[in-house]
C-alpha cells in the first residue's frame, strides 16, 4: 500500500505553530483571569465576533500542525516505520474506542432527569476524546519508534 505523507520539512514549521498557537491561548486567558476571574473563560460581548474568529484561527492552528505532524515523513522512511504507524493508528482507535463504549454506557445508565449535569459531564469527557486524539496518536507513534529501534 502506498502511502502519501509530506516531507519531513513540514514537521519543525507545523511544531512551532503548534506551541505558538498554545502559548497564545494560555497568555490570553492568564490575561483574562488576571482582569476579572469571574468572567475569565466567557468572550466579551462587544467582541463576539473577534472571539470568534480567534477561535476558529486556533483551532485551524492546532489541527493543522497536528495534520502535518502525523502525516509527515521521518528522515528515514522505511517498511519498519510504515508497520509503526499503522500499530500507533490500532492502539489510538481502540483505546478512544473503549473509552467511548464506556462513557456512552455510563450515560446510558443514568436516568435522564436527575443527573443531567452528570451526562454534560461525559458529553464534554466524549468532546475531550476526540480533541485528544491525535496527541496520543503522536505520542504512541514516537514512543514506539524511540523505544523499539
Amino acid at each position: 500500500m502506498k502511502m502519501h505523507l509530506f516531507s519531513h520539512k513540514f514537521q519543525k514549521p507545523a511544531i512551532l505553530t503548534f506551541i505558538i498557537s498554545q502559548v497564545l491561548v494560555f497568555i490570553y486567558f492568564f490575561i483574562r483571569v488576571l482582569h476579572d476571574p469571574q468572567t475569565a473563560f466567557i468572550p466579551f460581548a462587544d467582541h463576539i465576533v473577534i472571539f470568534r474568529i480567534a477561535l476558529f484561527l486556533y483551532v485551524l492552528a492546532v489541527y493543522g500542525s497536528l495534520f502535518f505532524i502525523i502525516f509527515s515523513k521521518e528522515k528515514v522512511e522505511d517498511e519498519y516505520i510504515s508497520k509503526i504507524r499503522l500499530e500507533s493508528v490500532a492502539i489510538v482507535a481502540a483505546f478512544f474506542i473503549c473509552i467511548s463504549f464506556v462513557l456512552l454506557l455510563i450515560q446510558c445508565v443514568q436516568p435522564l432527569d436527575i443527573y443531567r449535569e452528570f451526562r454534560q459531564m461525559f458529553r464534554d469527557l466524549f468532546a475531550g476524546l476526540i480533541y485528544w486524539a491525535p496527541f496520543v496518536y503522536i505520542c504512541v507513534f514516537k514512543y514506539k519508534l524511540r523505544h523499539q529501534a
